[in-house]
């Protein structure tokens, strides 16, 4: 046994461990004859220090001996999203200039303006895993102990993209796109990614704060990152909020920061970070949002579209008191609910429909003649 595993096991209930990527790697390649439980059990008690890309994801769910172990990596990656990347990814080459930037933050808004805009109408297949913790509570004398992060559910939807809008459909809702990027009813959903976030959020940039950070590798190219921070006056990210004993969503416009991933060579947007900058009295204490973006195949062409979310939102789950602004009043604030979604989106399809004029001369595939109308 290593010493890293060694350590791992002396790791107490609920007292995160802080790794990085490789142990990880050095701990699954480890633990891969140990029972699924077992590894699961441990990897809940870690935390990473930088981010794990999809790519680092997909490795480790191969490796993950069960099911649950495959659950924990996924929250241990998606937890991470909002990190930095690894040390070994960020490029120590000199920055652009200042026009070389501009030029770069111009290509982007071109994208975003005219490319996303001719996307064709589509429909896309959206599979979202829910992790969430559960706060401690008294109800009637039973006492609930609080339980971190776990994986509570997942679902299936349908995204329909027509005439440059975006629905998105479930079994029970259609949740259209408008202009927020989270909401949270009884369930955590995002909408927008299929390019209002982007918009919003270039948009907001330009009055904001928009500054260059540093270079990243991917694959054989290099990624340009740059920072960005919009104050609470100039937002236009809405959140959609539905507390306990409120029957009407309270809606809030926080300024928020993130990162911006771009191609330098087209201004193609790879990945997009929203991290909202609460205040004591809005509603929630966190709302963060991640979408990366990839290629992907639409009635045989190619396309950039989002490939995966990673949506994180704590919200007090206690019925709380607000006010006529729709703010929090004093005291009444109460234990918190984590969410964390991951949402993969893949099933890509053209959407539209097909008529066929019959003559009299036509056949059905089987050389018949086809049925007259009744």
């Amino acid at each position: 046994m290593s010493l890293f595993l060694f350590a791992m096991l002396a790791v107490p209930a609920f007292a995160a461990k802080r790794v990085d990527i490789k142990q990880v790697d050095q701990a699954l390649t480890e633990w891969k004859d140990k029972p699924d439980a077992e590894v699961a059990h441990w990897l809940d008690g870690l935390k990473l220090t930088e981010r794990a890309d999809a790519a680092q994801l997909a490795q480790w769910r191969k490796t993950a001996p069960g099911p649950k172990s495959k659950q924990a990596v996924a929250l241990l990656a998606d937890a991470s999203a909002f990190l930095r990347a690894p040390a070994s990814e960020i490029l120590q080459t000199t920055p652009p200039n200042e026009i070389a930037q501009r030029q770069m933050l111009s290509l982007a808004s071109a994208y975003v303006e005219t490319t996303l805009v001719k996307l064709p109408n589509f429909f896309a297949s959206e599979s979202i895993t829910t992790f969430e913790d559960t706060p401690a509570s008294q109800d009637y004398g039973v006492y609930t102990n609080y339980q971190p992060m776990h994986y509570s559910d997942f679902k299936r939807a349908t995204v329909l993209y027509r005439d440059g809008k975006e629905v998105m459909e479930t079994k029970s809702s259609e949740v259209s796109e408008q202009d927020q990027t989270i909401t949270l009813a009884g369930q955590l959903l995002s909408s927008g990614e299929f390019g209002p976030v982007l918009h919003t959020v270039l948009t907001d940039a330009r009055s904001g704060k928009l500054t260059w950070s540093h270079w990243e590798a991917m694959g054989d190219s290099k990624t340009a990152l740059f920072r960005y921070s919009v104050p609470r006056h100039q937002s236009h990210y809405r959140l959609k909020v539905e507390l306990a004993g409120h029957s009407k969503p309270t809606q809030t416009r926080p300024g928020y920061h993130g990162e911006i991933a771009i191609d330098p060579a087209n201004g193609t947007i790879l990945r997009i970070t929203l991290q909202a900058d609460l205040s004591d009295d809005d509603p929630m204490k966190r709302a963060d949002l991640m979408v990366e973006y990839g290629r992907v195949e639409i009635g045989k062409q190619s396309y950039i579209c989002p490939v995966r979310t990673v949506a994180m939102t704590e919200s007090y789950s206690a019925k709380v008191q607000l006010d006529e602004r729709g703010f929090l009043t004093p005291n009444q604030k109460g234990p918190t609910l984590k969410m964390l979604n991951d949402a993969r989106f893949d099933n890509y399809h053209v959407l539209r429909s097909e008529a066929r004029l019959l003559t009299g001369a036509d056949t059905d595939d089987d050389g018949s003649k086809p049925d007259s109308p009744q």
